[in-house]
This record gives C-alpha cells, structure tokens and sequence, in this order.
C-alpha cells in the first residue's frame, strides 16, 4: 500500500425544500463507495455532507406550506436522514447548514476578510415593495426575461435560456409577495472584493489543479473579469445575519459552501480530530470526475410499488461505473457541504476514526 493518507470527501449538498432525487443519491452512492475502498486500504478517510438550507427558495416553500422555514428544514432533514440511512450511505457526519458550528465559521471567515481590507460597503440600487414595506430578495421579483422574453422568471436568473442578471434587467416585474410592481430604493450591501484575487485563482487554474474541462469554464470568467461579489441580502431573508450588521445577512452562496467545515467542526467535535489540522494541510491536486456523464442509468425497476432503483441495483451500477471509468477510483473526487450539532450523526459501522483533507479535495495516488 502508498503512504497512508489523510482524506476529506463531500459530495453536493442536497437543498432542503424537498426530498432528495435520484441525481443526488447517484452521487451520494458513488461517493460512499469511493470512501469505502480508501478505508479498506488503510488510508484515514472521512465523509461529511449536510442539508443546504438557506435563501429566498427556501422563505418561498416555506410560505407555501404555511410553516416557518425553520420547521420546513427540521421536517426534510428527517426525511433526508431517513432515505440516506436506508441506501447504506456511510456518511461520517450529516447536518445542516443552519447549525451554530457554520455560522462559527463564516462569521471567522468574514472577520477575517474584513480585517484584511476585502469586505466593502456599498449602496445598491434594489428593488422595494411598498405594498409589503420590504426589500425584495432577488428571487422575489418575477418578469420577462431580458435575454429571451421567457414568461415567468426570477429576478436572478432565466431557467429557459440559463442567462444572469439582476432583478432590474426584468421586463414587467412584479413582486411574488403581493403581485404589485415593485420600486427602486437604495440599500447599502457588503461586497467581497473578488477582483484582488483574479491574477492569483488565474495562476493557480492554469497551473494544472484541475481538469482542462473545468479550466476551460473558469476561464470564461477570467476573460470577461472577475467582479466583486455582493454577499449580502436585506431583511426578511433566511439566513446567518452579518456581524456588526443588523438586518443583514449573508447571501446563500457564501454560507452554503462553508457549511461543509461546519460539518468539519461536528465531527471534530464528536471525535479526537483538530479542526485547524485541516485548514493547516499541504495544499493538494484536484482531479474531479464526473460518473453520471459516462455511462446511461438501466431501465428503472419498481421499488416498494413505486418506480425507482433499489439501493442495492444503485450500488452495483455505480461500482460497475467506477470500474469502467479510465480513471479510476483512487482519484475521484465529490465536491463540498454542510452539518448542525442538534442533527449530527454518524452509521455505527462507520464510527472508526478516521481523517480527512480539507474542501473535499483528495490527493491523487
């Protein structure tokens, strides 16, 4: 066997409006087998995932439902501990991005990037429903797309022709609280100064730590310049408000990311494993494969009265897709997500110790 490694694995968070899909449980699959074979070769190996639980879709269902976004996210995490429990997913840790471990860590994060001069402050035109009395978050403006003229969008981006923009780009917006044509107000949000970073991502993309594919699309980026990142949202909005910043919250995108240390954290704490051990490590290379897009699902088979695959056909697909993959298993890499003290758990035949590598990056062999 190669020098015994220390290994971090995740795989995308599962969104918490709604139960889990069969995309998901493809990758949760393949993941849990990777992990599985690290393990049997002696390496340390971890798996942390967790529900992802904030933003305007969330507030959306939630008012659907007619329940509190905290009950909605309490009642699909049960769910979603359920259906993972019952494929034999072998997760190490398993919470919620709403959990007191990652708001630890994005307020750690944010305080130090303020400190450092890359958080600022600036005043944004938003709009305002005058009928509501509040700002409108961007998925709570709908109208015309200003890219294609699709019927029916959100204010952030087009789900027929996948174009981005902000809710003042909509042709005939209307608000999705109250159905009236919102106003423009000034609001003051806080910026992530992305753009001081360009040459140093683009450095570190074109130095071969991921797949030309994916430099391929990161690039795209780099060309057009990278912006400033706005990472805050109004009130009401369901989030981790921002420190020393009432009425502001961070934007989903930057908690949703760095709930995988929060999970990081639970299973630190659950275990002798040090945290900063993890921000601390050696940097390492990043192959990432994707198993879906290399071979076709077979036909469905019915599970329980209903259509679906049966956790064992899963499994023996996804090995049989590891197998053929060029390759290989030992560098395959998930992506990232979260967990929450009050709902960490753990399989009981996973609770051996073992160790990880941070951001779900795994070292090839």
């Amino acid at each position: 066997m190669t020098v015994r490694r220390r290994i971090l694995v995740t795989s995308a968070l599962p969104y918490a409006n709604g139960p889990i899909h069969l995309g998901y449980l493809l990758e949760a699959v393949q993941t849990d087998i990777w992990v599985r074979f690290q393990k049997l070769r002696g390496h340390e190996c971890y798996y942390v995932c967790a529900d992802d639980t904030h933003g305007t879709p969330m507030m959306l269902k939630a008012q659907a439902d007619g329940i509190t976004p905290e009950a909605l996210i309490e009642r699909v995490h049960i769910e979603h501990r359920r259906d993972l429990l019952q494929m034999s997913i072998g997760l190490d840790n398993f919470g919620s991005t709403h959990s007191p471990e990652t708001k630890a860590v994005c307020d750690r994060m944010y305080l130090a990037l303020r400190a450092a001069g890359h958080i600022d402050r600036r005043i944004v035109r938003q709009a305002y429903d005058a009928t509501a009395k509040m700002f409108l978050p961007d998925r709570y403006v709908k109208g015309l797309c200003p890219n294609c003229s699709a019927a029916d969008q959100y204010g952030d981006s087009c789900e027929n022709c996948g174009a981005t923009y902000t809710p003042a780009d909509l042709q005939n917006p209307l608000s999705v609280v109250t159905g009236t044509v919102p106003v423009w107000r000034e609001s003051e949000h806080y910026f992530f100064r992305l753009s001081t970073f360009e040459a140093q991502l683009a450095s570190w993309v074109k130095s071969g730590a991921v797949q030309q594919s994916v430099a391929a699309k990161l690039n795209e980026w780099f060309t057009q310049g990278l912006k400033d990142w706005d990472i805050s949202r109004d009130a009401p909005y369901f989030g981790f408000e921002i420190p020393d910043a009432p009425d502001k919250y961070f934007y989903v995108w930057f908690d949703a990311p760095i709930g995988y240390l929060g999970s990081l954290t639970q299973l630190c704490a659950r275990t002798c494993l040090e945290f900063d051990d993890f921000l601390n490590a050696e940097p390492v290379r990043i192959k990432i494969i994707d198993f879906e897009n290399q071979v076709a699902l077979p036909p469905a088979r019915p599970l329980h009265g209903s259509t679906g695959y049966h956790g064992r056909d899963l499994r023996i697909f996804c090995l049989r897709v590891i197998a053929e993959s060029n390759s290989g298993p030992d560098i395959a890499v998930p992506l990232i997500r979260t967990a929450d003290k009050k709902h960490a758990w753990s399989y009981p035949d996973h609770s051996e110790t073992v160790d990880v590598h941070f951001a779900s990056m795994v070292k090839q062999g």
